[in-house]
């Protein structure tokens, strides 16, 4: 399930306001496990998870060079963002630098939800 959370989002790393934000797109993905009981007719499906996949689109040269220090860094990064539940830990895994948008440089940075500790 894909949500747009739109120009109006505010956006911030670890605390720190990513500004120029020019959309943040969130993609949800939700884990089953489904059962089939030896000898029943009915099979049961059970929830294991959601994750979030993120993409900002920023035109600040900052946040693309802070996004592409944590991909090369595998750092975790905290995110709190304007229609995202708290405490949401992700790991950037790209920054790509996007065609200008009006003369303005354009970055798109992509973030996938990770667990604190593991890489």
């Amino acid at each position: 399930m894909g949500i747009s959370l739109g120009k109006d989002c505010s956006i911030s790393f670890d605390g720190i306001p990513v500004p120029g934000v020019r959309d943040v797109s969130v993609d949800l993905q939700a884990s089953t496990l489904r059962v089939d009981a030896y000898g029943a007719r009915a099979s049961a499906s059970y929830s294991t998870g959601y994750s979030y996949s993120l993409t900002i689109d920023t035109i600040d040269d900052a946040a693309a060079v802070t996004a592409a220090n944590l991909a090369v860094s595998g750092d975790t990064v905290a995110v709190t963002a304007t229609g995202l539940p708290s405490g949401l830990v992700f790991i950037v895994t790209g920054v790509g630098d996007g065609q200008p948008l009006d003369g303005l440089r354009a970055f798109s940075i992509s973030l996938e939800q990770s667990m604190g500790g593991l890489r």
